[in-house]
């Protein structure tokens, strides 16, 4: 049949879909300058090991391009809350936590006086996606394997005192 999508090709899309939204979650970290600046430090730790010093920070020059990198997280969250809107197949969590993300790494200096207010802001928004995501595994956990409907449990329960009243008069 023309235009039906497969169950295959649904997972392919989804998964797709949510490497691009990591890719958004990744690209608003970079922006963050702690997080920059612990990156630099493991790669200078890990050419340590072979030998290879440098003094400074090497990878520095990715800081002239913080704004580049927070704007193509910006685009991609975008286009991320675009197909959650059409498709509603991204995760409501993912998208929670990318936007926090993206909110805590707000490279504009101009913003300055007010970058704790978006720190607190995307904090808030990590942590309760977080809080969200657990509290739906642990719930998860709780469920039975089988498939519950609504009024099954009471429809079969009825069933079975039919059946025991007509076997046992």
């Amino acid at each position: 049949m023309k235009g039906t999508i497969t169950k295959k090709q649904s997972e392919t899309q989804g998964k797709a879909i949510s490497g691009i939204n990591a890719a958004a979650g990744g690209a608003g970290i970079i922006s963050a300058h702690n997080v920059c600046h612990a990156v630099c430090e493991g790669l200078v730790g890990i050419a340590a090991v072979f030998g290879i010093t440098g003094i400074g920070m090497p990878l520095a020059f990715l800081t002239d391009y913080n704004i580049y990198f927070w704007a193509m997280a910006l685009a991609f969250l975008l286009f991320g809350f675009a197909i959650l809107i059409r498709k509603r197949c991204i995760s409501k969590n993912m998208m929670l936590f990318n936007s926090g993300i993206v909110l805590i790494g707000v490279p504009f200096s101009f913003l300055s006086p007010a970058l704790p207010v978006f720190w607190a802001a995307g904090s808030l928004l990590v942590l309760f996606s977080v809080y969200r995501f657990l509290k739906g595994r642990i719930a998860k956990k709780k469920i039975p394997h089988k498939i519950i409907m609504k009024g099954y449990d009471e429809k079969s329960r009825e069933i079975k005192r039919e059946k025991n009243k007509t076997a046992n008069p």
